[in-house]
């Protein structure tokens, strides 16, 4: 039982990193409390605000990525001949739109051109040598496309899908609208849920604080420890409070009320059932969780007193900015998770050290004045060590990447890739090569395996380019016609024969 409240714990910390910023609504008067809760709700911002990540998110979702292959030898052999590819990726907060992707492989054996667009709304694929045009889907009338189309169920079509099928196609597509608000509201819901279930964890615990000095990044740092310890009778009071909330929650009902055709209609296509017994979801959810109540009252009562058996969240913050510095959540005996962070925090530090049960992974950046910088992560569990690292050279205008990969402290078999070439920033715009890409493969700790590759790549990541406009006009599934799909298939097998 232990394990499983420890495992609880770690998830609900977990959750609480991935709220993020959002947790600081939480009101508690307890002053521990609050630093706490805004230390939790700080780390995942302060990850998104590091140097080396915050382009990342910058890119994804304002950014451009675009690449071309003109060559590659393989041990000096010429494998590619005058093939090429080549295409740019454009991304947003809510959409990804390929353009100008060229495939051309030696001899004619294959050239295609094209563009791709995807978000919420809508999917298209133009390319003209297999489909011959412009293909889509726009989801807010692809019901309608569809039961227009030779896949309705009564077309006659050699293509029609089974009534069954059918119908539970259309079922789901006339409510994509109502899926969206529903999607929105659930992640309110989410939030709100949570953090009144922190609430009532902090209620129920036991909170210290005190100032002393731990050890971070293997140095002693004075810090400010807060201790949020949950003993037996203080988790049977936590899962009895949590279960009445979510038994009498408004906003829980309220959702269900809101959305209950969509989640009928999601409920049956999954989980075909005689819903018609419950006047509505709502009922059925008030019911099934009342039900519940001796399944919850037999796990309190598993949870025998002794405080040997507490468990604890311990949160190591700076004394002034109240930054977390250090997590690890565990009892006496045994740690799950623990999060180092340095005596500079998330934002700032040069090392970040996780470890979870025989999982450790060390995140580290070197910077080497103005010349260098590096950065390596490294993944160790059950005597595996996985090992990936980059290394600019600012001055040179050059780099180094590196994946290793070790099994066991014998190295019974490594594997390393190794690619390098010239690195370029320019404002918002780095363009980089990869010239070399050396592959080495060991067993038994004999002899290596080389694989070397010698390319002509360029890649350019943009991360300020604006998404040109996505296509307007494009045929839908009503416009395919059974003559298409022949089409498509003749030229598919002709490509791959």
């Amino acid at each position: 039982m232990k394990a499983k409240l420890l495992l609880l714990i770690t998830v609900f910390v977990v959750i609480a990193l991935a709220v993020g910023g959002t947790v600081m609504a939480v009101t508690i008067l307890k002053e521990p409390a609050v630093v706490a809760t805004n230390a939790l709700g700080g780390l995942a911002k302060d990850v998104l605000e590091r140097d080396e990540i915050e382009p990342f998110c910058e890119l994804f979702t304002s950014g451009s990525i675009e690449a071309s292959l003109d060559g590659m030898k393989v041990n000096g052999y010429d494998s590619f001949g005058d093939s090429s590819i080549s295409g740019k990726l454009y991304f947003s907060e809510d959409a990804l739109m390929l353009r100008n992707v060229k495939v051309n492989l030696a001899d004619g054996a294959l050239d295609l051109s094209g563009d791709a667009y995807i978000s919420e709304d809508v999917i298209y694929v133009n390319e003209q040598e297999i489909l011959g045009g412009t293909y889509g889907i726009n989801f807010s009338t692809l019901a309608d496309d569809l039961a227009n189309s030779i896949f309705a169920a009564d077309s006659g079509s050699v293509y029609a899908l089974d009534k069954e099928t059918y119908d539970a196609m259309i079922k789901r597509l006339d409510n994509v609208s109502e899926n969206k608000m529903m999607q929105r509201d659930l992640e309110k819901l989410s939030r709100r849920v949570f953090l009144d279930l922190w609430e009532i964890v902090l209620d129920h615990a036991a909170l210290s604080s005190e100032v002393v000095k731990i050890d971070l990044n293997g140095k002693s740092t004075k810090v400010r420890l807060i201790s949020i310890t949950i003993d037996s009778l203080a988790m049977q009071n936590i899962i009895r409070d949590a279960y009445e909330y979510l038994c009498d929650s408004e906003e829980i009902v309220a959702f269900i009320e809101k959305h209950e055709n969509t989640l009928y209609s999601m409920l049956d296509a999954l989980y075909p059932y005689d819903w018609d017994t419950y006047g509505s979801l709502a009922e059925l959810y008030k019911e099934k969780m009342r039900g519940l109540a001796d399944t919850v009252e037999a796990l309190c009562n598993e949870l025998e007193p002794d405080s040997s058996s507490a468990l604890s969240i311990h949160i190591a913050t700076s004394r002034i900015s109240g930054k977390l510095l250090k997590l690890w959540i565990g009892d006496d005996q045994e740690t799950v998770l623990s999060i180092d962070c340095g005596k500079k925090g998330m934002r700032k530090t040069d090392t970040v050290t996780i470890e979870a049960g025989e999982v450790k992974i060390v995140y580290k950046v070197d910077k080497k004045g103005l010349k260098k910088l590096g950065v390596s992560i490294a993944f160790e569990s059950h005597n595996q060590e996985i090992e990936f690292s980059v290394s600019i050279d600012k001055k040179e205008g050059t780099y180094t990447a590196n994946f290793k990969h070790v099994k066991n402290e014998k190295n019974y078999y490594l594997t390393e890739w190794v690619a390098s070439g010239n690195i370029a920033t320019k404002r918002s715009t780095i363009t980089f090569t990869i010239d070399k890409v050396n592959y080495k493969h060991r067993i038994n700790n004999s002899s290596d395996w080389w694989n070397r590759y010698k390319l002509e790549c360029e890649v350019i990541v943009k991360l300020e380019d604006e998404m040109p406009m996505p296509r307007k006009v494009y045929k839908t599934v009503a416009d395919i016609t059974e003559e298409d799909i022949e089409n498509f298939v003749k030229k598919l097998e002709k490509l791959v024969s």
